[in-house]
């Protein structure tokens, strides 16, 4: 049925961002340690500012990436409550 495969379709995306998210962790945690050497090298003049502000853009742009699939993952976990009925539960709409 139709709703079966939407369900299926959500699930599975729902899987691919479970996966996904250790690899966009790891590549928060790097952009974060290249701003923080970029920023301790600075001082020394091993560095310069446009590699700070390149290193902190990276890390922003990885940590929206995050905030952005986080969301999508509530919008699948709400999309398949409510086809499973089980978010009218939750509300206590049954």
């Amino acid at each position: 049925s139709r709703i079966e495969a939407e369900i299926l379709a959500a699930t599975t995306q729902l899987a691919s961002i479970e996966q996904s998210m250790p690899l966009l962790a790891e590549n928060i945690r790097l952009s974060a340690g290249e701003a923080e050497i970029a920023r301790s090298q600075i001082v020394t003049g091993q560095s310069n500012l446009q590699r700070l502000i390149e290193a902190e853009v990276q890390n922003y742009r990885a940590l929206d990436s995050q905030i952005a699939i986080q969301a999508e993952k509530m919008i699948l976990q709400l999309t398949v409550a409510a086809l499973t009925g089980g978010l009218g539960r939750e509300l206590g709409l049954d």
